[in-house]
């Protein structure tokens, strides 16, 4: 397992996927139920999370992605949903993230949620558009 600085260092390089469509609200957060407490669990784990995050979000409005490793060996599946900062550091602690994304008038922010493991204070990463992709970047 990495460190949890190495793993800082990791979503400070991550690549969103939007499958379907781009989020339309001017902020959002970015949530996934993948691995919590940033351990490695298996498929089937993971898939269960995130339908029981897919249920928590049920009554509100999101969009699917993929958040993607730098080297795009690695992915998990996450949600754009615009709740505010505070609801979706709430929300990513029930389901014990370590981190979030969250982006307010087009800049990406990483937020530590298990200040425990993550000692840092919410980093700016730049514009939300040079980490996006979708299939219109891809070809």
């Amino acid at each position: 397992m990495l460190s949890f600085h190495s793993l800082w260092c990791t979503y400070q390089k991550a690549i969103f996927y939007f499958l379907d469509r781009q989020p339309p609200w001017p902020s959002f957060a970015i949530i996934t139920a993948c691995n919590p407490a940033s351990r490695t669990c298996t498929t089937l784990v993971n898939r269960c999370a995130t339908a029981s995050l897919a249920g928590r979000l049920r009554h509100k409005t999101y969009v699917q992605l993929h958040v993607y490793s730098p080297d795009w060996c690695y992915y998990e599946h996450s949600f754009a949903t615009p709740l505010s900062l505070h609801s979706a550091v709430r929300l990513a602690t029930q389901f014990r993230q370590v981190a979030i994304y969250y982006i307010h008038w087009g800049c990406l922010w990483l937020v530590p949620v298990a200040t425990r493991h993550l000692p840092y204070p919410a980093l700016a990463l730049g514009a939300f558009d040079d980490f996006e992709q979708n299939v219109n970047n891809l070809y």
